[in-house]
C-alpha cells in the first residue's frame, strides 16, 4: 500500500486561509425608522395643537398628586409656565386648603372611578373663577391607576346668567307679594319698609333704605331699611340742600347716572383715596362682597385694589388686615392703615379725620 507523504502547505503572504462562512445581521430598515419618528413627531404636534387651543385646562397628576403635563391654560391660570408646573404637587398649584377639600374626589379617582365637580379657584392675578372640574382615572394594562387626567372649563358666565335668571324670578315674586300686601293694605309705613325689603330681595343685596322729607326742612330721614341697626330708622339723616347730588337727584325726577366715572377718576389730577369696605373676605356694610365675587374679583382688600388700580392714589385698609398690605402695594398705590370699622358716629368722624389729615401716603 502507497505511503501518504504529508504536506505542509504554507500560506503566500497576504493570503490569508479561508475561514468559514458566519451569518450576517440584516442590516436595519432605515427608512421604517424613519417613517416611525416623523409619525410619532406628528402625533406630538398634533396633540399639542388640541391640548393648546382646546377652550379648557387640562392637566394631569400621577398617583402621589405630582403634575406631568398641563397645557398652557392650566399652568398660566395659576402662575406657571408649562415647564415651571412640572414637578409640582397639586397642593402647591391649586392651594392646600383647595387640595384638602377635594381629597375625597382625588380618592375615588384611584380608586378608578371618573368624577366631575364645581370648585371656585382664584387666579395668580387674583381673578376668581367658577370652573367644572372632571378628573379620568389613568390605568395601565394591569389595570392599576398610574394617575388621572383633569379636565377644567371655565363656567362662569353660565353661572353668572343662572343667577341673573334666578334674581329675576325672585324680583318677579317680590313685585306679585307687594302688590298682594299693597292692595290690602293702607299702612303707609307698614308699605314703605315692605318696599325696602322687597328691593333687598328682589336684588339679592344685604342693604337698602327708604328717606323721607322732614316737614319744613330740606334733610331727608330715614324711615325705612334692611340693613341698618334698629334706632337708625328714624334718627338718620341726609342733606338734600342745594348744591347736593341728592337734590339734583331729587329735582331731576329721575335716577342720577355718572357715565364713564371711571375714566374721570383716571384723569383727575386730584388725589384718588378708596376705603375699603371690607374686613378680611366681609363686607362689614351693603353688597360689596357678593359684587366683587359676582364680577370675578377676590373678596378681599387685595381685590379691591386690583379692581382699582387704574385710576386709585391711596387705599385705606384696617388694622386687621395689616399683613396684606406688602402683597396690595402696587406701583403708583399706596397703602395706609387704621380702623375702618364705622360702629358708632364718634368712630366714623375719627376715619374721616385721618383720610382727610394722612397726606403723606407711601407710594409704592
Amino acid at each position: 500500500m502507497a505511503e501518504k507523504k504529508l504536506r505542509n502547505v504554507v500560506a503566500f503572504p497576504g493570503v490569508s486561509k479561508a475561514k468559514p462562512a458566519r451569518a450576517c445581521p440584516a442590516e436595519p430598515d432605515v427608512s421604517a425608522l424613519d417613517r416611525a419618528e416623523t409619525a410619532l413627531r406628528a402625533s406630538e404636534m398634533q396633540l399639542h395643537l388640541v391640548t393648546e387651543n382646546v377652550p379648557a385646562m387640562i392637566v394631569y397628576f400621577d398617583r402621589d398628586f405630582v403634575c406631568g403635563f398641563s397645557n398652557s391654560q392650566y399652568a398660566g391660570f395659576f402662575g406657571f409656565s408649562k415647564a415651571g408646573i412640572l414637578g409640582k404637587h397639586m397642593s402647591e398649584v391649586i392651594g392646600k386648603d383647595n387640595f384638602e377639600g377635594i381629597v375625597p374626589y382625588l380618592h375615588r379617582v384611584l380608586d378608578g372611578h371618573a368624577v366631575s365637580y364645581e370648585a371656585m379657584r382664584g387666579s395668580s392675578e387674583g381673578v376668581k373663577r367658577q370652573f367644572q372640574v372632571s378628573f379620568a382615572p389613568d390605568i395601565d394594562a394591569s389595570g392599576r391607576v398610574k394617575g388621572s387626567y383633569a379636565l377644567v372649563i371655565d363656567i362662569t358666565a353660565s353661572k353668572i346668567a343662572e343667577n341673573a335668571v334666578r334674581t329675576h324670578a325672585l324680583q318677579q315674586e317680590a313685585i306679585a307679594v307687594y302688590g298682594q300686601f299693597a292692595l290690602e293694605s293702607h299702612d303707609i309705613d307698614a308699605l314703605v319698609a315692605n318696599a325696602a325689603a322687597m328691593v333687598t330681595s328682589g336684588l339679592d343685596i344685604d342693604h337698602s333704605s327708604a328717606f323721607r322729607f322732614i316737614h319744613g326742612q330740606q334733610d331727608l330721614m330715614l324711615v325705612a331699611g334692611v340693613g341698618w341697626n334698629a334706632d337708625s330708622i328714624g334718627t338718620v339723616t341726609i342733606s338734600a340742600h342745594a348744591g347736593t347730588s341728592t337734590r339734583a337727584a331729587l329735582s331731576s325726577g329721575n335716577t342720577i347716572v355718572v357715565h364713564d366715572i371711571r375714566d374721570a377718576l383716571r384723569c383727575t389730577r386730584a388725589e384718588v383715596i378708596a376705603i375699603s369696605p371690607l374686613i378680611g373676605n366681609t363686607a362689614f356694610a351693603g353688597p360689596a362682597a357678593k359684587l366683587m365675587e359676582a364680577c370675578g374679583y377676590e373678596v378681599s382688600p387685595s381685590g379691591v385694589a386690583r379692581c382699582y388700580h387704574d385710576f386709585l392714589d391711596n387705599i385705606v385698609i384696617d388694622v386687621r388686615d395689616a399683613a396684606l398690605a406688602a402683597a396690595i402695594r402696587y406701583e403708583t398705590i399706596g397703602v395706609q392703615i387704621t380702623d375702618i370699622q364705622m360702629s358708632d358716629d364718634e368712630a366714623a368722624r375719627r376715619l374721616a379725620k385721618f383720610v382727610v389729615n394722612e397726606n403723606s401716603f407711601t407710594a409704592g
